[in-house]
Parts: structure tokens; sequence; C-alpha cells
């Protein structure tokens, strides 16, 4: 597990109730004692045994690997372009994992961060619509929408699908 620095949240495997076999990479509120997760990996691709392992892999995006070693998850992210400057994972207090360089901690160059991909929960400092890594169901309604008044979707979006757009509870 990786705690953020000031404690605030966790980052590790769990299970959503203790009779589920099914177990997933995520970030959860640490000094909560009901577990509320914010956000996850694998929602997708649940591991089903006591495998998994996350790590930097040699093009510096994060995996997350099976009991076969197949990549199960990825940051698939193509920022990293300083060779010579190392890339870390760091759990921010805000919720955020990110990949930067060792080097540098703008939060302007950071090469992947979490809150680009959210899950079901809006923290403060989350985007919400139109988010990096977004791709609509449609292309071509996409490119034949009317942006002048700002963003106004025509196409129904479904983050469950891959869609990349936040569901919100009220």
């Amino acid at each position: 597990m990786l705690v953020s620095t000031g404690e605030s949240f966790k980052l590790g495997f769990f299970s959503p109730s203790n009779s589920s076999r099914n177990r997933y990479l995520g970030i959860w509120f640490n000094k909560i004692s009901n577990r509320t997760v914010v956000w996850a990996t694998n929602i997708n691709h649940p591991l089903t045994d006591s495998s998994g392992l996350l790590k930097l892999n040699e093009n510096w995006n994060l995996v997350l690997l099976n009991g076969t070693n197949s990549v199960i998850w990825s940051s698939s992210s193509s920022k990293h372009t300083k060779a010579d400057d190392p890339v870390i994972a760091q759990l921010l207090d805000s919720d955020i994992l990110v990949l930067r360089y060792e080097s540098n901690n703008d939060p302007e160059i950071y090469i992947w961060q979490s809150f680009n991909y959210p899950l079901d929960s809006l923290l403060p400092g989350m985007k919400l619509g139109c988010l990096e890594g977004f791709k609509p169901k449609l292309q071509e309604d996409w490119d034949q929408m009317d942006w002048s008044g700002g963003y106004t979707p025509k196409t129904e979006l479904d983050y469950l699908n891959g869609d990349g757009f936040v569901k919100a509870r009220v």
C-alpha cells in the first residue's frame, strides 16, 4: 500500500465486499473507517486471485499486471520525452496519482494523472466535462457539433463503456 504524504489517501488493492473474489487497484480515503474508494484502475478487468503488481514499465507508464504477467491496465501516456530525467509515481494528498519527472513537481507538466480518468466521485480540483483520454462514441457526430456556445454534447456518453465522462451521484 502507498499512503499520501499527509496520510489522507491510500493506494492499494481492494475487494468491494468480503465475499467478492474480485480485486481492484484503487485509491480511498485513509482516515475513514468505512473504505470509500474514489478511484480505481481495473474496473473492467478485475484480478480474480491474490496476484497483482503495479510497476513502471520500460516506457515509463504505470502498468497493472495479473498473475500471468499480462497487462490488465496501463496509464498509456506518451508524454515522457526526457530520457535523462527519471519518472516517479506519487500519490498526492489531493487524491491524485501522478507520474512526474523526479526533478520537477510542477502540475502543469505531469506526465499522467488519475484526475483525468475519474470513476464516479468528484473531488476538489477535478475536471468535469471533456477529459484527457475522452473519445466520443461517434466521432463524425462530435466533429459536426456546434461548439460556438461552449461544451454542448449531442451524443449520449457512457463512462463504464470507455467514454471517459464522469457519472455524478446526486
